[in-house]
């Protein structure tokens, strides 16, 4: 590979003269032709194209959008293997359907019932030439970021119903559900998208450093009944607070996963001070948890409003004149008053020191629509159940690769995935599971072990020690999980993605974003083929990532259309990365963007750049069934 520093923006530019703008790019001397490939993130295809009536995104439609990919130029398809909790590949480890639940998925559930997407992705790449690589999550892709709000399933912020031989609903606001919640309860359980394997070996995932979790605050006062919450608003807008007792209910749980209304009596003051104050008097509740929910959502100026990252002073709860340690947060109730509700509390942004419960600093209106707020006595986590006996100690569903279990199980599982005649393999970082804490991720007993034998220093007991060598530390088992899926490879390329310092706590780069990676390690190691620059823009040059870099490596630039770029800035990006010499691969993130942004003009100018001019036709091709 030739390994020059980046091309003048300049000489880029020059090179948009032109009627389309890209007058020779190709001919530019001692310049490679950059390969575009694109991020065929499949789920999303059969959730936007899946035709209701059909019930499934069918092998017609996959093979047109190979079609229409190859028409704009695309010369490879990075198909996501893991998304959201499903596997698209047949494997003897863990389950397609994780936790045996379909949130969000029905189309893709369906569609995976039909036939094998996978198996038929590679042959139509065979078929139209499009080179097609298995792009695997080194995480397992938020599975547990589905959480329950009143009978609905919660993505972001989507509400979500789905129920077997149905299409999926979205829901908003107060909508009634489709499905009483009991049903929901039995049919997707408690973790509705995470794979049982991390229920069962708890130290499978990643452990968080025992200091945050200190029994001094998870259990102060913790035991007693709540009597009294007091709630001060930082900003009324000068109006007098209209919340009366009729306008909300008391919602209580032992576990933050089923909530029963509170039947209890109590009393409701308000003080239409500076601040307002809002008092619940004669309380008596044991429970953990507790939320407090409107009746109907309010749609009028709102007079109270709360501070994120002030809750902690703005939200208290008494047992008598004894202030209880808690954390609070909030979020939509979603669910008809009166009834027992499904859901919880969502405390991904909580920080675990309940001295300082709430990271978040946006402000939020509380008597406005259908927020509500609620709070855990002590430490909270945004998933509890007495059932599986998980508690915050564990990031669920974080894979922590020094665990040398999870180890076996994450090799195997690569071992099922290279049984298919892919072209190749990348290896993701991009993960939807909450990032706020990931300094704070890690502490398993075998990466506190390795380091107080290495460095004498135990994590578990002081925070005065190297963070560079801690991390490195930690980022070692990933290194061996690459050595070692390479051996499983057959000589297909493997490529690894490396994310940019610069990218500032990037949220898809979730609990992996404190670690220190290796590419000069992966490389001398001859464990990848090249590497994917994550999160690296247009404007900056990726010499860090020369610099470790070997004649025989690729660079492979990952570019995120989603972010929106228009039209002009994605052309020149294009020639950006082109005139740069060190792209040897644009990797496109994604095909259902790339083919329908901006009314298709991504896709006209991904054509204009790669100088596609005969459209090519397909043929029927035969349903690969599942096995």
């Amino acid at each position: 590979m030739n390994n020059k520093m980046l091309g003048s923006v300049t000489g880029a530019l020059i090179l948009l003269a032109g009627s389309s703008g890209f007058a020779n790019v190709d001919q530019a001397p001692d310049k490679k032709t950059m390969k575009i490939s694109s991020t065929m993130d499949f789920l999303d295809h059969c959730y936007e194209e899946t035709d209701p009536k059909v019930g499934y995104f069918t092998e017609a439609q996959l093979e047109k959008v190979f079609i229409d990919l190859k028409n704009i130029g695309v010369d490879k398809i990075n198909y996501r293997v893991n998304a959201c909790g499903l596997q698209h590949y047949n494997t003897t480890h863990g389950k397609k359907f994780a936790g045996d639940g379909r949130i969000g998925c029905e189309n893709l559930a369906r569609t995976l019932e039909k036939y094998d997407p996978c198996q038929l992705s590679i042959e139509l790449g065979k078929k139209y030439g499009i080179e097609v690589f298995a792009w695997d999550s080194l995480g397992d892709d938020n599975p547990a970021r589905f959480v329950y709000q009143g009978g609905h399933y919660v993505w972001w912020s989507l509400w979500t119903i789905c129920r077997p031989g149905s299409q999926s609903k979205m829901i908003f606001g107060n909508e009634p559900l489709v499905d009483t919640q009991e049903n929901l309860a039995k049919i997707y359980g408690a973790f509705p998208m995470l794979d049982p394997y991390y229920l069962k070996n708890k130290a499978a995932s990643m452990r968080y450093d025992p200091k945050t979790v200190s029994e001094k605050v998870s259990v102060k006062n913790s035991r007693l009944p709540a009597t009294r919450i007091v709630i001060d608003s930082y900003y009324t807008n000068k109006l007098p607070c209209k919340i009366t007792k009729d306008d909300l209910s008391v919602y209580v749980s032992d576990e933050n996963s089923v909530y029963k209304k509170y039947e209890g009596d109590f009393s409701l003051k308000i003080e239409n001070e500076s601040p307002v104050r809002l008092v619940l008097d004669g309380l008596n509740i044991p429970e953990k948890y507790a939320c407090l929910i409107w009746k109907k959502a309010r749609g009028d100026i709102f007079t109270m409003a709360l501070k994120g990252s002030a809750l902690k002073s703005g939200a208290r709860v008494y047992s008598g004149d004894k202030e209880i340690t808690t954390c609070w947060t909030y979020t939509r109730s979603g669910h008809p008053a009166g009834n027992e509700a499904l859901f919880s509390l969502d405390f991904s942004s909580v920080t675990l020191n309940a001295e300082l419960p709430y990271k978040d600093s946006r402000n939020y209106a509380w008597d406005y629509r259908n927020v509500c707020i609620g709070y855990c006595k002590g430490v909270a986590d945004y998933f509890e159940s007495k059932e599986h006996n998980f508690t915050r100690e564990y990031r669920l569903g974080v894979p922590e690769y020094a665990n040398a279990k999870l180890m076996e199980y994450k090799v195997a599982k690569f071992k099922d995935l290279a049984k298919y005649a892919w072209d190749g393999f990348t290896i993701n970082l991009r993960t939807h599971n909450p990032h706020s804490e990931a300094d704070k991720l890690g502490f398993g007993l075998e990466n506190r072990d390795k380091f107080l034998k290495k460095y004498g220093v135990d994590v578990y007991q002081t925070d005065n020690y190297d963070k560079k060598a801690w991390n490195d530390l930690r980022a070692e088992p990933i290194d061996e999980f690459l050595s070692r899926i390479r051996q499983e490879t057959g000589n297909r390329p493997l490529y690894m993605n490396v994310p940019a310092r610069h990218a500032d706590n990037y949220a898809y780069l979730g609990a992996w974003d404190s670690l220190q990676w290796h590419p000069d390690v992966w490389l001398k190691a001859k464990s990848v083929d090249g590497l994917c620059a994550l999160f690296w823009d247009a404007d900056k040059p990726l010499a860090d990532l020369v610099k470790t870099n070997d004649s025989a490596a690729k660079i492979i630039q990952f570019y995120q259309i989603n972010d929106g770029p228009t039209p002009d800035k994605f052309k020149q990006d294009l020639i950006k990365y082109q005139s740069s010499g060190i792209v040897d691969e644009l990797e496109i993130y994604q095909t259902t963007v790339l083919l329908k942004g901006h009314n298709g003009k991504y896709g006209q100018v991904l054509k204009e750049f790669t100088g596609k001019n005969e459209p090519i036709q397909g043929s029927k091709v035969s349903p690969v069934t599942m096995p």
